[in-house]
């Protein structure tokens, strides 16, 4: 209510989220330190991204309110990558132009690895 108007209501979004997004303010516990990020924010703040992945956290991708994929350091891969790209990883500004369609491979079952600065840093896996 403003000045006596109703000029907005909560309503229950339902099932429609069903990633697991913490509010911003609350601290993640100790089984969920990783994070998550949107694919707007992924392609945005992708160095940011992979420097969290790369000191050991896992990063959940998050597209339209469910959850696509994770983001594990490279050695933390429980199985062997099926490149999506013949060349057996992708560079950081080739994730940020085509995320969307990668994002898809992973989706359908293909593990991705990314490169930054030469290195194998991380790899994307599907959460299915």
């Amino acid at each position: 209510m403003r000045r006596g108007k109703l000029v907005a209501r909560i309503v229950p979004v339902g099932d429609f989220r069903v990633a697991p997004i913490p509010a911003r303010s609350v601290q993640p516990a100790a089984s969920d330190a990783g994070g998550w990020v949107g694919l707007d924010e992924l392609r945005t703040r992708a160095g940011r991204c992979f420097d969290r992945v790369a000191a050991g956290e896992t990063v959940n991708v998050v597209r339209g309110g469910r959850l696509l994929a994770q983001i594990v350091p490279a050695g933390g891969a429980e199985r062997a990558p099926v490149p999506a790209d013949p060349s057996g990883g992708i560079g950081l500004d080739e994730l940020r132009k085509r995320a969307g369609r990668y994002f898809d491979e992973v989706a359908a079952g293909q593990t991705i690895g990314v490169i930054r600065g030469g290195k194998l840093v991380a790899r994307i896996v599907s959460v299915a």
